[in-house]
């Protein structure tokens, strides 16, 4: 893992094409409908757009810093990161209301978007550190605001359907597939890495930093998504 994540923090021109480095959530289709085919929200897509790429150093906050330690003994300042993310665009901006109307099954449960179908829009995330304790297993996951001088500032996860208001840690809305999650482990070195591919483009101006956690990512229902305490953000606007 180590030559994976220095070449990515040394290279990052090559992130564009790389595709088989560091751990990867599978970007496999969301629930089905009650027929048992996908449920996928078809739209007309343009060429992929411009990636966004942070690079940086953990410091401790400040109004310009890309990316923040909470807590050093766990992200040490001066501990460095990449994150490139590439999306392809939709021909219309995505809105609320249009995530809002998705389909539900014969239970009336709610079913996500799933992407199965090709062509659909999609995001990619590649994730290195570099300077981190070694041997250890961290959550990470795509959240809605900016980070701020405060672990809670980031706000909650970023979902392309939103959980129905009062409804937490439910594995319908909290999975990777709903969420983009990077989960890693470093190595004997203190490196991680890790990529994802979500079969969504982001609303624009509501995903705005990735947080680190302490713990990975559990899945159960009552827990799903809880990553324990933040130790760290890195400011990405898509």
């Amino acid at each position: 893992m180590r030559t994976v994540a220095r070449t990515i923090l040394g290279l990052t021109c090559a992130c564009l094409t790389l595709a088989g480095c560091g751990e990867q959530h599978d970007a496999v289709a969301g629930p089905k409908a009650a027929s048992g085919s996908p449920v996928a929200a078809k739209r007309d897509t343009q060429p992929v757009g411009s990636p966004s790429m942070v690079t940086g150093a953990f410091q401790p906050y400040t109004d310009d810093a890309r990316a923040i330690t909470y807590v050093p003994e766990e992200i040490p300042t001066g501990a460095r990161v990449m994150l490139l993310a590439r999306t392809s665009t939709p021909a219309a901006p995505r809105t609320k209301n249009e995530t809002a109307e998705k389909p539900s099954t014969d239970s009336g449960t709610p079913a996500e978007d799933s992407g199965a179908t090709p062509g659909i829009v999609s995001t990619s995330f590649t994730f290195a550190l570099t300077g981190l304790p070694a041997n250890e297993d961290y959550g990470a996951h795509l959240h809605t605001r900016p980070c701020g001088p405060h672990p809670g500032d980031a706000g909650p996860h970023y979902q392309n359907v939103e959980a129905p208001e009062g409804v937490e840690n439910d594995p319908t809305y909290t999975n990777p597939r709903n969420e983009a999650w990077l989960d890693f482990t470093t190595d004997s070195d203190g490196d991680g890495s890790a990529m994802t591919t979500v079969e969504w483009v982001p609303r624009e101006g509501e995903a705005n930093s990735i947080v680190i956690h302490a713990n990975p990512t559990p899945t159960a229902a009552g827990h799903a998504g809880d990553a324990g305490q933040r130790l760290g953000c890195v400011n990405v606007a898509l």
